[in-house]
This record gives C-alpha cells, sequence and structure tokens, in this order.
C-alpha cells in the first residue's frame, strides 16, 4: 500500500523539508547544559511529558515554499524585536512590532504541535491566516515575561475545556508557553460553543490575578502600554509551568 504523502501545515502543498521547532538563530544564543522540557495535553488526557538533550526538535510538515519564504521572512522580522526583549531594552515596542512577535509567537505555537503528533488545536484556515501575515480572528491574546534561573528551554502546550461537551455549553481554550533563556511567551486562542452569545465578553481571570498583571504583560492585542521589562520575573522551571499552568482555573464568558 502506497504511504500517504505528508502535506504542509501551512499550504497543504508536499511537506518536503524540516522546519526547526526552536529557530536555529535562537538556540545558537543559549546552548542548552541540561536539555529542553516539553509538555503536551490533549483533551482531557493526562499530560505528556518529555525531556530531550537539546533544542533541535524538527517537524516533518514544511514545505519548501513556506521554509524558505514567509517563514524565513517572519525569522527575519522577528529576530531584532525578540533580540531586544532578550536583551532586556526598556522600550514600550510600538503596535506593529507587537504583531510581528505575535505573528512569530502563533506559527512557533503551530510548528510545536507538530512536534507532539498529528492531533492539532488550530485549524488549516487559521494556519493559512498566519501565512498571510495575518492574525486569525476571534479571541487570541499573547503575554510575555521575563524568566530568571532558568537553565533550559521550556515548552507547553495545553488543550483546556470547560465542558466535556463544546457543542452545547462553555468555551475551549488552548494554551502555548514558550519558555528560553530570559523571555516566555504565551499564546492562547478561546473557542465559545454556539451556546455561548456571539457578543459575550471572555473574561480571562488567569491573566489578571496577582502577580500576572505585572509579571506578565499583554502585548497583543495592544489594549495598554507593553513596559518591557517587568518588574517581577518568572523564578526557574518551577516559576514557568506556574505561568504555563495559571488558565486552568475554568474561563469566564
Amino acid at each position: 500500500m502506497r504511504n500517504e504523502t505528508r502535506r504542509c501545515m501551512f499550504c497543504t502543498g508536499r511537506a518536503s523539508t524540516k522546519e526547526d521547532a526552536w529557530p536555529l538563530w535562537l538556540v545558537r544564543m543559549f546552548p542548552s547544559p541540561v536539555g529542553v522540557e516539553i509538555e503536551a495535553r490533549r483533551k482531557d488526557n493526562a499530560p505528556t511529558q518529555w525531556r530531550q538533550r537539546g533544542h533541535f526538535a524538527k517537524v516533518k510538515f514544511v514545505c519548501k515554499s513556506c521554509n524558505n519564504g514567509w517563514m524565513s521572512g517572519l525569522e527575519s522580522q522577528a529576530k531584532p524585536i525578540i533580540e531586544g526583549l532578550l536583551s532586556d531594552t526598556r522600550s514600550g515596542f510600538e503596535p506593529r512590532h507587537r504583531e510581528v512577535v505575535a505573528r512569530w509567537v502563533l506559527k512557533t505555537a503551530m510548528v510545536f504541535e507538530a512536534v507532539g503528533g498529528k492531533e492539532w488545536f488550530y485549524t488549516p484556515e487559521e494556519r493559512a491566516t498566519v501565512k498571510s501575515g495575518l492574525i486569525p480572528a476571534g479571541y487570541t491574546a499573547f503575554w510575555a515575561a521575563r524568566c530568571v534561573n532558568l537553565p533550559g528551554a521550556y515548552s507547553a502546550a495545553n488543550n483546556m475545556f470547560e465542558s466535556a461537551e463544546l457543542s452545547t455549553s462553555g468555551v475551549h481554550g488552548h494554551v502555548t508557553t514558550l519558555a528560553i533563556s530570559t523571555v516566555a511567551f504565551q499564546v492562547i486562542t478561546v473557542r465559545p460553543s454556539p451556546a455561548v452569545p456571539a457578543n459575550a465578553v471572555i473574561k480571562l481571570d488567569g491573566a489578571n490575578l496577582e502577580p500576572w498583571p505585572i509579571t506578565a504583560p499583554q502585548f497583543w492585542p495592544p489594549t495598554a502600554v507593553f513596559d518591557w521589562p517587568p518588574s517581577i520575573g518568572l523564578n526557574g522551571e518551577l516559576g514557568v509551568e506556574r505561568f504555563a499552568n495559571r488558565f486552568r482555573e475554568p474561563y469566564t464568558p
């Protein structure tokens, strides 16, 4: 029986290249002495955790055109901005810079989904939107936090449900947390069920509880000044894990 052709996760073309989950320009800045901790949670299953020696995880779901085209261009745009965050350059960062980083974080979160298998939260339409240079419509928000005493890198992706049946009630959220050296990024996408009114305001209580408003300022959507670096940082892996798990409380629509 002939094997099914592996398709690009961003354009459905033939996946002919391997994409680095952590961009090489970034991991070469911070060689990991202790390895990389990765966690993935699917639906209501127990989280799967594994550690690998270095940051060099590769994904086989990207085509040459995407890899060498818009993805390479996005890396070039995001690199100097992220380097500013890593170096603690004090800045509010203009909205256009914050949007570039938001697209980069979302692209990276989508690529990391493919590290853990084929069961992905983000839809083909959402991935195509990122490819087109936009952030998908709906509720997606991004934060950044300062890390201290983080010896390696950390990534966690958690599917979160308020109810067992998304089609009848509640909301469905997906949180990805990526941390390396001195910076942690977090993105959450929330999908209300049809039972939730279209004009309902989604409140993320986990983002507003202390110390998060100070420790992890929101950089997209640009609803407030993004003052970097924060005065409080995440201490080691335990601090990053607490950041990754702050939305385990139910959402309030």
